[in-house]
């Protein structure tokens, strides 16, 4: 896949997860995590950072009003709360890091279930919806929480991810 592809599809992905810039009045911890967002995706995808510059607006525009052209298409209707994902990818990251550790892919959803106050049939079908390709994978589970040790690193994660998203930060 060309850098340019992926880069777009990043900024994209960024724009989906945290909105365009400059709308906000408090904008400044949202700016922060819109940059690490990007800055974990170009470290994933090994895009160069000057490959982003090359993305116009209008590139982004196009891009994003085709997915909700085809998505509109192809999707039902559902009822009830939309997904959260921000928190489904924080999930998806964890259950890698927990599989970085050592633990079994349902040892690991299992002790997500325990941190994440959520049934493990449902962090399971987040995770599936979810999966990173198996390089990703594999570089998410070494870049989470700087290479942790222990489940219970990631599990310190979790907890700290938790209490900032409670404090609104």
């Amino acid at each position: 896949m060309d850098n340019l592809v992926k880069a777009k599809a990043l900024l994209v992905s960024a724009r989906r997860l945290y909105g365009p810039s400059g709308d906000s009045v408090d904008r400044s911890n949202e700016e922060a995590e819109f940059n690490a967002f990007i800055r974990i995706g170009l470290k994933l995808f090994d895009i160069p950072p000057e490959t982003l510059g090359r993305v116009s607006e209008a590139d982004l525009v196009a891009a994003m009003l085709a997915e909700d052209r085809e998505h509109g298409a192809t999707a039902p209707r559902k009822r009830g709360r939309p997904p959260t994902l921000h928190k489904h990818l924080q999930i998806t990251y964890t259950i890698e890091a927990y599989i970085g550790t050592g633990l079994t892919r349902e040892a690991a959803i299992d002790r997500a279930a325990e941190n994440w106050p959520l049934a493990p049939s449902t962090i399971e079908k987040i995770y599936k919806d979810n999966k990173l390709l198996e390089a990703e994978s594999k570089a998410v589970r070494n870049y989470f929480g700087s290479d942790p040790d222990t489940p219970k690193d990631v599990d310190e994660a979790i907890r700290q991810f938790r209490e900032s998203a409670r404090r609104g930060e």
